[in-house]
């Protein structure tokens, strides 16, 4: 929260620190999307979706059948970092 701090005519005022729009995550992404970030094919990432691993969401008109699935980043991004594999460990 800025406030204001008066010294004579001039106002000072505290600096605001924004999260830069080009640095945000997405929220949500497109199938596509997750493929050029991570490289997770589509067959692979349905298969995450279907076992409950990943969430998404399904955003359609009533009584439609096709419609647009966004990914839960956040999800995905907790799947991903589930598999780290720590120096050492007999995993790598």
């Amino acid at each position: 929260m800025a406030r204001a701090q008066f010294s004579g005519s001039i106002v000072l005022m505290d600096t605001v620190h924004l999260p830069d729009a080009k640095t945000t995550e997405p929220e949500f992404l497109r199938p596509a999307d997750v493929f050029e970030r991570y490289r997770i094919k589509r067959g692979m990432l349905y298969w995450l979706i279907e076992s409950g691993k990943v969430r998404s969401i399904v955003l359609r008109e009533r009584g439609k059948r096709r419609g647009a699935r966004l990914v839960v980043h956040d999800s995905l991004r907790a799947y991903i970092f589930s598999h780290e594999v720590t120096p050492g460990s007999s995993d790598a």
